[in-house]
């Protein structure tokens, strides 16, 4: 009577697929890497995530600002000193 070896199941893990509502988001927005299978469920708000272009991270947005939202929080920063920088120098340039 020895005892009974525990079979383990390996699973292979499935790569999300985008949802049809997903994949019309990404029409409608280009330029906005949406992460497969992050569209929340009607009740409330609805958010997705997207994955930032520059660096990788994600980023939970609603809906509604989908199409002001391109980077995460911290390359937006750092777009935006870049912008302000860029807006100096070309003020000093006219300026002289």
């Amino acid at each position: 009577m020895g005892r009974k070896k525990k079979v383990v199941e390996q699973t292979v893990p499935v790569e999300p697929q985008h949802t049809q509502e997903e994949l019309a988001l990404m029409a409608r927005h280009p330029g906005r890497a949406i992460q497969p299978g992050s569209l929340t469920p009607p009740p409330g708000k609805r958010s997705v995530v997207i994955l930032c272009p520059s660096c990788g991270q994600t980023r939970q947005v609603y809906l509604a600002d989908l199409h002001q939202v391109k980077l995460c929080p911290s390359c937006t920063v750092k777009a935006r000193k870049e912008a302000a920088r860029a807006r100096r120098q070309a003020r000093k340039e006219t300026q002289q």
